[in-house]
């Protein structure tokens, strides 16, 4: 019952007795306040890494994800500045994370290509070959916007982007106010490290319905 990664996705076979989570965008840290265990198998702990830009708890850390250093240097936090109150996470080592999460966050950012900037770093702080999972939780109002009943391509289109990372869509659910999307990571980061300064586009509905008013 450990945690593997094994064939093709991982090789050689390792089993993971400790899991890092980033909870990106969670200015309250639900994983870190609500899941404490016991967890399934032979896990022994899951240490949780909540960051928001303006946090509301002080188990989250400051950060903004589209200016974090993701690269060699070991993951470093920082003490609050003077005067501040969180602590901020300024480093995060590459491939370093066994799982990482948007919720309810790309909607929020305010154009396609930073959306697909946040895709892109979440591959990089990833790790590889299938031992990395990714978490989607976005409104429908992502490809709905204001129209309840007219529903446009954008989730096929996020796929396509997003796979072009380095992920493989494992897992989509439909709930009543959310879609809910989970990837595994594939290779070793190359795609993600090449679209660095040219992200792929995620859109929204908005953005077009934004662009219409634009227009009048």
């Amino acid at each position: 019952d450990e945690v593997t990664s094994g064939g093709v996705l991982g090789t050689p076979e390792q089993k993971i007795h400790d899991v890092t989570l980033f909870d990106v965008g969670s200015c309250w840290d639900y994983f870190g306040s609500h899941f404490k265990g016991p967890w399934p198998g032979k896990l022994e702990r899951v240490t949780t890494m909540a960051c928001d830009l303006r946090p509301s708890t002080k188990s989250v850390f400051q950060c903004d994800w589209l200016r974090v250093d993701i690269g060699d240097k070991e993951t470093t936090i920082e003490p609050p500045s003077v005067g501040g109150e969180f602590q901020s996470l300024v480093a995060v080592r590459e491939h370093s994370c066994h799982a990482l999460v948007f919720s309810l966050v790309l909607s929020y950012v305010p154009t396609a290509k930073q959306r697909g900037e946040m895709v892109r770093r979440a591959r990089l702080a990833l790790m590889n070959r299938g031992m990395g999972l990714f978490f989607i939780i976005t409104p429908h109002s992502t490809d709905k916007g204001h129209c309840p009943q007219k529903s446009l391509p954008i989730l096929k289109a996020w796929r396509e982007s997003i796979e072009a990372l380095g992920f493989e869509r494992v897992v989509y659910e439909r709930h009543r106010s959310v879609h809910c999307l989970a990837f595994r990571t594939i290779g070793d980061g190359s795609e993600a490290r090449k679209a660095i300064g040219d992200p792929p586009e995620l859109s929204i509905a908005f953005d077009a319905q934004v662009k219409e008013l634009k227009k009048t």
